[in-house]
This record gives structure tokens, C-alpha cells and sequence, in this order.
């Protein structure tokens, strides 16, 4: 009898490691992505509202040809007076190596200032941060396919993955190198969803990484992500569970898409 249980204890764990599989990314020199994209959104946070932008450009950087991706957020309204927000991250990374060379953070909120460039060099697995406020630097160990912050979300999320057999449960790992620190990112498929926007009903697939629990975020899996179920997979919508209340991004606006989005109907 024992060993009965045994057999089937085991087996479960065999089907379950089989019905939730590491989904790959096809090829990352085929992004989904073209030079000049430019999504707006809106954000809000209890009864505070911000705006951010994503915008995506082709460039060389020290001879190599890059994609260069920013993301912009500040604050509006009458927040911006008592506690304004003016945050710049920018990545570049490799067109023909699909890795970040270079990473910015340029944060302003309220009193916190936060201002760094990290370096990578992937042949030696190291990355450089220089902190532009103190005026330092440090070395740190990598992964040799780490990304950074948005690297990660334009090379994975972003890239073709097949869909055909992409079931519940099925995950994505992401090497991320992000506070100084390695981190495995694991992003779970949840399934698809069809988000109402302004531009009408758009078919999602949603995800939910499992991020590093901060001093804001209520857990590791707070943070669910809704990118476009076509050939762009923009995102769509972004929700973020914090101890006090939900931060929610919504698109707003997007320009120079490189497929046509897929709107069921339009409002």
C-alpha cells in the first residue's frame, strides 16, 4: 500500500512538471516591434493619476547597431505639486545578440533621487554600475544572458513564442539582473482574456511574473500583465497589488505599430 502511494504521488509530480513546460522564445531577431513605436498610458493609484510612455527607436551605440527602449512616467494633476514623479528608464540592446549593452534608471520621486547606468558585458559575464549622484562604480557578476528591467519585457514577452501549445500553468524564465542582484524571473501564463479599451475589445494573453517583494508591492505574484494576443503583443493592460490599494496602467494611445492591432470591436 505504501508503496502504491508512493507511485502515485510520483506520477502526479510527473504530470504536473509535464502540464506546465518552459516556454522558449523563437527568435529573438525577429522582434515584434519597429523603430519609432509609441504607447501611451495612463496610470492611477488610489485617486492619484500619472501618465507614462514606452517608445522604442533603432540606433548605433559605440559602433553596434542597438534597440533603444524608454520608458517615461510623471505624474499629473494636482499630485505633481506635493509629490511629483519623473522617472526615465532606457535600455539598449543588441539587435544581432538579443542582450542589453547598456541600461539607464534616472528616478525622481518626491525627495528619493536614484541616478545609474549599468554596463554589461556578456563575454566576461560582468556588469558595471556607475552611480551618477555618488560618483561610483561597481562590478557585479552576471548571467551571461542576463536582462535588464526592459530588456526582459521587449526580448521575451514581446518576442514570437509559439502559442499552439501554450497551455496554463506553462512559464517563461528570465535571467534579470536588477538592484545590484541576480534574479530568475519566473512570468506564468494564466490564460486568455479579452480587455475593454477605449479602442474597443482586444483578446490578451495574461501573465503574471513573479517579481522580488519590495517595500511596496503586497507579494511576489502582485503584479499582472496583459499583452495583445497578435502579432505585436503590446501591453495591453498592467495591474500591480500594493499594500495599500492597486496601481493600474491602461493604453491610452499608440502610434507606428508594425502589424495592424486586433480589435474584436471597436467602440
Amino acid at each position: 500500500m505504501k508503496n502504491y502511494f508512493i507511485f502515485l504521488i510520483t506520477l502526479s509530480s510527473l504530470l504536473s512538471s509535464a502540464q506546465n513546460t518552459l516556454v522558449e522564445p523563437l527568435d529573438t531577431n525577429l522582434p515584434t516591434f519597429k523603430s519609432g513605436e509609441i504607447l501611451d498610458y495612463k496610470a492611477n493609484y488610489l485617486f492619484l493619476s500619472s501618465i507614462a510612455k514606452l517608445k522604442m527607436k533603432e540606433e548605433e551605440l559605440n559602433g553596434e547597431m542597438v534597440w533603444r527602449g524608454t520608458a517615461e512616467l510623471e505624474t499629473t494633476g494636482v499630485v505633481d505639486t506635493f509629490f511629483p514623479v519623473d522617472d526615465l528608464y532606457e535600455t539598449f540592446f543588441s539587435i544581432e545578440k538579443g542582450v542589453p549593452v547598456k541600461f539607464i534608471r534616472d528616478i525622481s520621486e518626491g525627495k528619493f533621487k536614484k541616478n545609474i547606468v549599468i554596463t554589461f558585458n556578456h563575454e566576461e559575464n560582468q556588469a558595471v554600475i556607475y552611480d551618477k549622484i555618488h560618483k561610483n562604480s561597481k562590478s557585479f557578476t552576471i548571467k551571461s544572458d542576463a536582462q535588464d528591467l526592459l530588456s526582459s519585457v521587449y526580448l521575451y514577452l514581446r518576442t514570437a513564442y509559439d502559442l499552439s501549445d501554450l497551455k496554463i500553468g506553462d512559464y517563461m524564465l528570465i535571467n534579470t539582473f536588477v538592484d545590484e542582484e541576480n534574479h530568475p524571473c519566473k512570468v506564468v501564463f494564466l490564460g486568455k482574456e479579452t480587455i475593454k479599451t477605449k479602442f474597443g475589445k482586444i483578446e490578451c494573453l495574461k501573465f503574471n511574473p513573479y517579481v522580488i517583494g519590495g517595500r511596496l508591492l503586497k507579494n511576489k505574484e502582485s503584479i499582472t500583465l496583459w499583452v495583445s494576443n497578435d502579432e505585436n503583443k503590446i501591453p495591453i493592460l498592467i495591474t500591480a497589488s500594493l499594500f495599500i490599494g492597486e496601481v493600474k496602467l491602461k493604453l491610452d494611445n499608440y502610434q507606428n505599430l508594425k502589424y495592424p492591432l486586433n480589435i474584436i470591436e471597436e467602440e
